[in-house]
Order: C-alpha cells, then sequence, then structure tokens
C-alpha cells in the first residue's frame, strides 16, 4: 500500500489508489493469529506470515506478521498478531485500540516523542485513507527471530482523535476518494497495524527540512508538533529522521539490508488461507537463506524506486512491487470493471450471473517487468479472476483499475515467488551494495 509520503518523499506527482478497505468476498478462512497457527521456525531472521480472513475484517490479499512492542527498557509489553506486511511503505503503525486489547497498561507507558519540547505527531495518506495519532517510542521485536529495535518511533493511530480537518480532506480530495477512511479501527483497516518494510529507511525525509512539504501543486500536512494530547493544539511542523516513523528494518544491528516474501502459488478462484515466510536481511551469494542465489535483479530509481512495466504496448515507468496492494493494479479499458463497491476491480465477463456471458470470466495476460532503465525485460504471465468468482482470502486472480504510467504490482505477483525488495541507506550512510548491485532494487 503505497502511501503518499512516498510521492512527497521523493517528488513524485500523482497518487494510487490501491488497497481496498472493505472486505472483497465473504468467505470463510480462519481468524486466528497467524503466530497460534503456524509454528516457529527455525532460522532467526524468517518470520512467519500468514493470509487469513482476520475474523471478517480483511481486505483480501493481506499478508499478516506478528510483532511486539515494549515500554521502552521494560518488561510492560504486547504481543499484537496481523499486522500488515506492505513493502509498499516505511515504519510501523500499530492502532491504539489493538494495543489496550492486547495490554491495557501498555499504551499509558509508552513515551511520546517530543520536539521542541511538544508532542510529535503525524497524518499519513495511504491509496485509500489516512492514520492520524501520535509519535511515541517502543522498543520492537519480532517473534521467534533476532530482529529488534531498541526506543523505534512508531505512529499510534487513533489515540489522538479527531484527526484534523486537513488531513481528512487531503484523504478526500487529495486521493479522490469518495468517502472517508480513516484507519482507526480494525475493520477499516483490515489489520490492527502495519509494517512498512520498503525500500527507503525514510518516512518522510522531506519533511526533516519541510513543514508542509508539496505534492500535487498543493502543501500537505505530514507531521504537527502539539502542545497538549489535545488535536486542536496540533500546528505543521519538520521533524528530524530519528523522531520520524521510519522502516524499521533499516535500524536492525543485523538483517538490516531487505526483506525476502515467499508465498505458494494460489490459483485466480482463491484459497481459504495461506502460510509463507518474511526473512529479513539480502545477501550475496548462494548459501545462506537470505542470499540472492539465482534470482534477476531489477534496479529500481534511486529517487522513488520505480521501475518500468510494459503492458500492451504501454511502458508505464512508475511501476512497483507492493505487498501491501491486495490486487495488480493497471489501466486496461478493455476488461469489465466490477459494480457496486467492488467498482476498483476488475470483472471480465460482467457483473451479471452467469459471468460468462459477457465473454470469458478469467483472462490469461502478461506484462514484461524491466528495471528503471529498461533492462532485464522478463515476462511475467499473470490471471485475471471475475471477483465474483473468487471464493478465498487469498486470490491471484485479483486485478483492479490504476493510474496512468503506473503498474502496481501487489500481492497475486508474490504468490509462487520469492520476491526481494532492497533498501537503499540512510542518507548518511554509505549505499548498500549486495554483491554488484546498489539498492535499492527488487529481485524474483
Amino acid at each position: 500500500m503505497r502511501p503518499l509520503k512516498w510521492l512527497l518523499s521523493f517528488g513524485v506527482v500523482g497518487a494510487i489508489i490501491v488497497a481496498s478497505s472493505f472486505t472483497l468476498w465473504g468467505c470463510g478462512g480462519g481468524g486466528g493469529s497467524s503466530a497460534a497457527s503456524t509454528p516457529p521456525v527455525a532460522p532467526q531472521n524468517v518470520a512467519n506470515i500468514t493470509i487469513d480472513s482476520f475474523n471478517g475484517n480483511s481486505a483480501g490479499n493481506t499478508a499478516y506478521v506478528t510483532v511486539t512492542v515494549c515500554a521502552p527498557g521494560t518488561t510492560n509489553c504486547a504481543t499484537i498478531d496481523h499486522i500488515s506486511v506492505d513493502t509498499g511503505s516505511f515504519g510501523l503503525r500499530l492502532l491504539s485500540s489493538a494495543i489496550d486489547t492486547y495490554n491495557a497498561d501498555l499504551l499509558s507507558a509508552l513515551p511520546n516523542v517530543l520536539t521542541t519540547g511538544e508532542y510529535l505527531a503525524e497524518c499519513a495518506q495511504f491509496g485509500s485513507g489516512y492514520t492520524w495519532g501520535s509519535v511515541r517510542s517502543v522498543d520492537f521485536s519480532i517473534p521467534n527471530t533476532d530482529e529488534k529495535v531498541s526506543s523505534l518511533p512508531v505512529q499510534i493511530v487513533g489515540d489522538l482523535e479527531p484527526a484534523p480537518s486537513t488531513c481528512i480532506s487531503q484523504s478526500i480530495n487529495g486521493l479522490m476518494l469518495g468517502a472517508q477512511n480513516d484507519y482507526t479501527t480494525a475493520a477499516n483497516f483490515g489489520a490492527n497495524g502495519i509494517i512498512g518494510v520498503g525500500p527507503f529507511p525514510q518516512d518522510c525525509e522531506v519533511c526533516s527540512e519541510i513543514a508542509m512539504p508539496s505534492s500535487n501543486g498543493t502543501s500537505d500536512l505530514v507531521y504537527t508538533t502539539c502542545t497538549s494530547m489535545s488535536p486542536s493544539t496540533c500546528t505543521a511542523s519538520e521533524a528530524t529522521l530519528a523522531q520520524q516513523v521510519i522502516n524499521p528494518v533499516s535500524d536492525f544491528a543485523v538483517d538490516n539490508t531487505g526483506v525476502i516474501i515467499i508465498f505458494p502459488s494460489e490459483t485466480g478462484a482463491g484459497t481459504a488461507s495461506l502460510s509463507g515466510t518474511l526473512t529479513f536481511g539480502i545477501v550475496a551469494g548462494n548459501s545462506a537463506n537470505n542470499a540472492l542465489k539465482s534470482a534477476t535483479v531489477y534496479l529500481a530509481d534511486p529517487s522513488d524506486a520505480y521501475v518500468r512495466t510494459i503492458y500492451k504496448n504501454t511502458t508505464d515507468t512508475e511501476s512497483f512491487i507492493d505487498s501491501g496492494s491486495n490486487a495488480l493494479y493497471f489501466i486496461d479499458n478493455s476488461i469489465t470493471a466490477c459494480s457496486g463497491n467492488a467498482s476498483s476491480f476488475y470483472c471480465p465477463g460482467g457483473n451479471t450471473s452467469p459471468f460468462n456471458a459477457g465473454g470469458s470470466s478469467t483472462l490469461a495476460e502478461s506484462a514484461t517487468f524491466e528495471d528503471y532503465q529498461g533492462n532485464n525485460g522478463t515476462s511475467v504471465d499473470f490471471t485475471i479472476e471475475n471477483i465474483n468468482l473468487i471464493t478465498g482470502w487469498a486470490s491471484s486472480g485479483l486485478a483492479g483499475t490504476g493510474t496512468a504510467s503506473q503498474f502496481d504490482w501487489g500481492m497475486p505477483f508474490f504468490f509462487g515467488r520469492s520476491v526481494y525488495t532492497a533498501l537503499t541507506s540512510q542518507p548518511t550512510n554509505a549505499p548498500n551494495v549486495i554483491g554488484p548491485y546498489t539498492a535499492p532494487f527488487y529481485a524474483f
């Protein structure tokens, strides 16, 4: 789920409407914690991830991981499941209601991040809504691994309500959505939180110098300082990189070069649940469990991490791989759009049963994936399934309408592949070089 701040940080114009906030299909699929449903894995840099119904809250095709957060330097902790894994954003964002569910005493013990003596808060814009809340520090870890960060800045969503009107209007008007999509509940968010592990460490690099950075010709509210825990006291502010909500992988002591997501293959008709792995760190060679091995590397633009996709003779120069998008998103006016609240998705064969009355209800398509310079062109086959025929929470056939010049390789792309996302370094650090390749890059 690529956030608007991806656009703010790296100067890209436009917005991407992705990741639905409503349940796409009403099938069963189990709502238990991924940590409870799969056994711990042995390697200490690998976490189990699962796609399931999240008790009916999932929007479908959402990969979940479990995280542990503690008040810094204490054993006052909460282990929270169903955190969405997102290679299209940066930083950990947790619902305040989810924290309270797992440990009612924890939220009040989490220290606020302060700037000039005032509380720091954030309005984070995503393709289908926004998160608003304070920035606080936690000791963070991934259960059953060695991965942890002390005093990590995270966003607490829903602890500082109501959101400023500017934050809400950006979500509705700036992203051309027809309704307010506030991610203050699990039902709206489709998760208990989101962990952004995309190719940049920074949440909003430009925000370290500009209080309200520009996007699409307008100034946007991102970080604010608040004189009290009341939104009426919050005003736009700069935030240093150390204060911002950042990609936690970039702060790991080791295994900090990127992530690898592996899921088994899945048919377009859908599966009730699906289990995979999230591996931390990317290294050169063949022997380690996080080695590139024989994967083909696709260098991404250092300024925005875009690559290229050629689909039906159109070159989408702002393409990307995004586990937080629940579908493949691209423009194809020849495919029938779905109706009702699924209108942003494709329904080949039509919207009235029998769904193949106007043609096939399943389409086999392909596109050419390239690096940002047009190299390493690789043909990628995919299937588009009529959403009315999808019967599971994991489906490789989910696809929807996108934005000009962009091809969003969402969760269906991850099925049956090992997908690498390599992180670039902090601005003050040496470049992240893995073998002969300098990040950011994708590989599969």
